[in-house]
């Protein structure tokens, strides 16, 4: 997503508001599992802090779709990811504060690659349909939240059955 900052570029202190819809298309996460469901809302302002720098504050809505880690459901997930980015022309770039800084070319920004840096970031690693979310039956494999199923709590693999034996019913371990 390329956009224009020759306006503001050399005018120390000027700002431009960004209001942008990234395309589904354009979006590759490494999670194969992981669909973008919408197009990416961008909104924020672009501010030139001095002559080689510009800073974006804003926020990025992304909606996901993944299968519940619980019950494999598949589930849309929304994501609010404030934005804090630096642009820079200077060729060798120092980072502050642990923050990346990106290049401005030509008079333009790309601002995909700090967006997907972000959506990266803040893609949670457990995505679950709901809190109260029960999952599956690890023997049966029926989904616990549509139907209750007849499978005993108390069932013991067969492989660790033996073990079963060093441990006292009384005595707590």
């Amino acid at each position: 997503m390329v956009i224009d900052i020759t306006d503001i570029l050399y005018k120390e202190g000027a700002s431009m508001e960004i209001d942008l819809l990234i395309p589904m298309e354009q979006i590759r996460l490494l999670d194969k599992r992981i669909h973008v469901s919408e197009p990416i809302k961008i909104k924020g302002t672009l501010i030139n802090e001095n002559i080689s720098r510009l800073y974006f504050e804003g926020q990025a809505i992304i909606t996901i779709q993944a299968p519940c880690d619980r019950c494999l459901r598949l589930t849309n997930k929304q994501i609010k990811i404030p934005m804090k980015k630096f642009f820079t022309q200077q060729l060798i770039v120092e980072k502050e504060n642990d923050e990346e800084i990106y290049p401005i070319k030509e008079h333009t920004i790309d601002l995909l690659p700090p967006i997907m840096d972000e959506v990266l970031l803040h893609t949670p690693m457990k995505i679950v349909c709901s809190e109260k979310c029960k999952g599956l039956c690890t023997h049966c494999g029926s989904n616990l939240n549509i139907t209750q199923c007849n499978c005993s709590e108390n069932e013991i693999d067969p492989r660790f059955e033996s073990l079963k034996s060093l441990f006292s019913k009384d005595k707590e371990v």
